[in-house]
């Protein structure tokens, strides 16, 4: 009896996946706006936390980034992006960003989320791919075509899952590695560790 109780508990303990957790560091409110919005539709054994950086500079999101691991007894579960705009980045920041992502504090991941030449284009991505290269200003006009009362910090963010997906698709056109300054992204990355647990229990 005792035998055969230990071994069916070893079959359900299978089936219990351990939770993971994604620590998001970004430089400003639009950004964890909309990962929040992104945690709400998330159906998985995965958390978000959103957190900004008391300022911009990215020697600022690396310190909230590492105080956030050391803080929380993170480990190797954990998932830690930094977000933020490349196209201002100067070389000793991009330098600064390589060497964090190298250091894995505590066994968590640790990743560099990046658009160019802002938050807007990865926005943009929902709806098209652009063809040509735009500027901050020329970003901001073309998401006005598709939400015309837009300005920052986007508190009505709302995609739904089609849309999403499509900005994964778009951006996997688009990506760029950090120190490129070519209008691009590397978010497609973060968002389908995201959202495909949950697209895997909605096709079952």
């Amino acid at each position: 009896m005792a035998g055969n109780g230990l071994s069916k508990l070893k079959r359900k303990e299978k089936f219990i996946s351990p939770s993971k957790l994604y620590v998001i560091v970004t430089e400003g409110e639009t950004e964890v706006n909309y990962f929040e919005m992104i945690r709400k539709q998330i159906d998985s054994n995965i958390d978000v936390v959103c957190k900004k950086g008391k300022h911009p500079d990215t020697d600022y999101l690396i310190k909230t980034a590492n105080k956030y691991l050391k803080d929380h007894n993170c480990n190797e579960l954990t998932h830690c992006w930094i977000v933020l705009d490349c196209d201002v980045l100067s070389d000793h920041n991009v330098e600064s960003l390589k060497k964090w992502r190298k250091t894995n504090n505590y066994s968590a991941k640790q990743e560099v989320g990046i658009t160019s030449p802002n938050f807007e284009y990865w926005l943009i991505l929902h709806f098209e791919c652009p063809k040509k290269e735009l500027t901050k200003q020329q970003c901001l006009t073309e998401l006005k075509k598709h939400f015309p009362d837009y300005r920052k910090p986007f508190k009505n963010c709302n995609f739904n899952i089609d849309q999403i997906q499509n900005a994964v698709k778009n951006g996997s056109m688009k990506e760029i590695s950090l120190g490129q300054r070519k209008n691009g992204t590397n978010l497609h990355l973060l968002l389908q560790d995201l959202i495909l647990p949950s697209l895997e229990l909605i096709m079952k």
